[in-house]
């Protein structure tokens, strides 16, 4: 998939050319949500490319594609992982996670546990962005029969989330939800 930059007013602004953007003799045409469609002639073909928009990639994958270019380019990719209508906002709200976090994950080895990331979609709507716990905990319990959610159990012993993730992936990634869920409720409220 090709890259765009386009310079708009104090920014650049990275766009997929993909539908609805296309370039039409030395003129872009691309569409931004709540403002409609823009012309120029001030935008950069990009050297490096990006996999095709139907590639379907990790979700930390993803993430450092936006990282480096930003919400549009990011949500073709997101909207293979969810619905159309919610990507963006998906990939907001997961981004904004990530970057709480990145300091801590590994690329190669957090990939995994990086897809069981839930974000709580009503929080992100007032944005605020943090973790959807019940529904990890219930898909937690759901994969593996040994742990009880609604007992706060594990292996008939007790055990909350914290201690579960502790067990099953480590320290390093209970960190890493630790840090997501708690610098949450201080960042933007």
């Amino acid at each position: 998939m090709q890259i765009v930059r386009v310079k708009r007013k104090k920014e650049n602004l990275f766009l997929p050319l993909t539908f609805p953007q296309k370039i039409v003799g030395k003129k872009i045409t691309y569409f931004i949500y709540g403002e409609g469609y823009v012309r120029t002639s001030s935008y950069e073909m990009q050297e490096e490319e990006l996999p095709d928009e139907w590639t379907e990639l990790t979700w930390l994958d993803i993430m450092y594609i936006h990282e480096k270019y930003g919400v549009f380019c990011s949500e073709v990719y997101a909207k293979n992982k969810c619905a159309g209508l919610i990507a963006k906002d998906a990939t907001l709200s997961r981004f904004s996670l990530f970057k709480k976090v990145k300091h801590l994950i590994v690329r190669e080895t957090d990939t995994s546990f990086f897809e069981l990331v839930l974000p709580d979609y009503l929080l992100s709507c007032f944005g605020v962005y943090t973790l959807d716990i019940v529904e990890m905990d219930n898909r937690f319990g759901k994969s593996d029969s040994e742990y009880r959610p609604d007992l706060t159990t594990y292996r008939g012993k007790p055990c909350s989330m914290a201690d579960y993730i502790k067990i099953k992936f480590g320290e390093r990634v209970a960190q890493i939800v630790k840090a997501m869920i708690s610098e949450s409720f201080t960042s933007k409220v």
